[in-house]
């Protein structure tokens, strides 16, 4: 068996101590061999980490891999995120700017249930219809959106509730058969509707529903409740059936509003938008696809269809919660049980 060495050998202090004792013996001797060149210095700082190095490069890391993120998440999937894009795309105005406001459960909102900026954007844009009108004789509108989900039946509900109120005579109808949402926005019910009069089952006057807060003014042409109004019955909503629906609503309005399917996806409302004096183009800044969109653009082109313009939502809203710096203060809302009219709003 080996003995086992002693503590110092295993630890190796003793052998660094002999090795320090002869290396101060070499410089104290006289030995012609060795001097010192340089005598070292007590750094002020340790050598590393450099603090101030490790923060420049992270920062310049974050930076390149944030822009290259920013572009390959456009690459992938390129989305509409500034006005600016809409003016270098296409040459249509933009109509109306309304801030960003969306309910939790994605459905259509109400006048009431929208913020004073929006409400004001939804009154500039019936301001601007209002204008189109100055003509004379009623007025069609089909309002649309590439995509679903980017406002465009909020939009058609908020710009028929202004008219209304403005004291025009308004027939907003429900053209997109596959998801009919108006009903239960309004919380009316219609026992025939857009699917009994295209099947010629039934007279418009049959099919018109009013709510109480709007009165005459403001009439709800929705889909049958019976579920008949999908799949199939797209179908005919072809051009002569098209023009009779659009040509039966304008005798009896001042304005036809129609909230269409997102054309870009379902061409049903095609025909429709054939027959109108007006197609509004609905946009969300961060949720519409520009690929979409383009698609849109061109399918309206091919049937010579040049729209009024863009509603662009989803806008932030102004620093500060201020609506503009003019000083006007929120107008006040009209209890839920009154009825316009016309008396009161110049019709």
């Amino acid at each position: 068996l080996k003995r086992a060495p002693p503590a110092e050998a295993r630890t190796g202090t003793g052998s660094l101590a002999d090795r320090l004792a002869a290396l101060q013996t070499l410089s104290t001797g006289p030995d012609p061999t060795m001097r010192v060149e340089t005598p070292a210095e007590l750094p002020a700082a340790p050598t590393s980490p450099k603090r101030g190095l490790a923060i420049a490069a992270g920062l310049f890391a974050g930076l390149i891999l944030g822009i290259g993120g920013a572009f390959g998440l456009q690459a992938l999937d390129p989305r509409l995120r500034r006005e600016d894009q809409l003016r270098e795309l296409y040459r249509l105005p933009i109509l109306a700017r309304v801030p960003n406001e969306r309910h939790p459960d994605d459905r259509p909102l109400l006048p009431r249930e929208l913020g004073h900026g929006a409400r004001e954007a939804y009154r500039r844009l019936q301001t601007v219809l209002g204008l189109a009108r100055s003509e004379g004789g009623s007025r069609a509108v089909l309002i649309t959106s590439a995509s679903a989900g980017e406002g465009k039946t909020t939009t058609a509900i908020n710009v028929a509730t202004a008219l209304a109120i403005a004291g025009d005579r308004v027939i907003l109808v429900e053209a997109d058969l596959r998801r009919p949402v108006l009903g239960a926005a309004f919380g009316v019910q219609a026992r025939h509707g857009t699917g009994s009069l295209l099947l010629g089952r039934a007279e418009l006057d049959d099919c018109l529903v009013t709510t109480k807060p709007y009165g005459p003014f403001l009439r709800l042409l929705l889909a049958d409740r019976d579920g008949q109004a999908t799949g199939w019955l797209s179908d005919w909503l072809m051009l002569p059936a098209a023009r009779r629906l659009v040509d039966a609503c304008r005798a009896e309005a001042d304005y036809v509003i129609i909230d269409s399917p997102p054309l870009a996806v379902v061409v049903d409302a095609l025909p429709l938008a054939q027959t109108v004096d007006d197609v509004l183009l609905v946009v969300r800044l961060g949720g519409t696809r520009l690929a979409r969109l383009g698609q849109l653009a061109e399918l309206l082109d091919q049937q010579g269809i040049e729209p009024a313009g863009f509603a662009v939502l989803g806008v932030p809203a102004p620093a500060g919660g201020q609506d503009d710096a003019y000083g006007y203060a929120p107008v006040g809302r009209p209890p839920a049980d009154v009825v316009v009219s016309p008396t009161e709003h110049g019709a």
